[in-house]
């Protein structure tokens, strides 16, 4: 995670690796990665961390469907911008440097 200042506030930034498909970012679901998105959610959208907790979970909970959808608005943009200002990047891995 890192910090970013924009017009005098300090602004979280937390950069995940996704694989890019045509229509939205399929974020990199590992060991490593889903406790610091956790915490990040946690602390800067809750509701979306909510979402989250049913998409990471599987299955066509409504949570689920609701984090769908949410990544569907991103589209193919590298940041999206919770509701508090913050961001999440996503840089794209490919078959040579994607391993799970």
């Amino acid at each position: 995670m890192t910090e970013n200042t924009k017009n005098g506030m300090t602004i979280d930034r937390l950069v995940i690796p996704a694989l890019k498909g045509e229509a939205r970012w399929f974020p990199v679901v590992t060991d490593e990665t889903v406790p610091v998105i956790d915490s990040f959610l946690e602390e800067h959208d809750f509701e979306l961390f909510e979402s989250w907790v049913g998409f990471k979970e599987g299955g066509m909970s409504f949570e689920s469907l609701n984090f769908i959808r949410e990544l569907l608005i991103v589209g193919t943009e590298s940041a999206w911008t919770l509701n508090d200002g913050s961001v999440i990047e996503f840089v794209e891995v490919t078959g040579e440097n994607y391993y799970m």
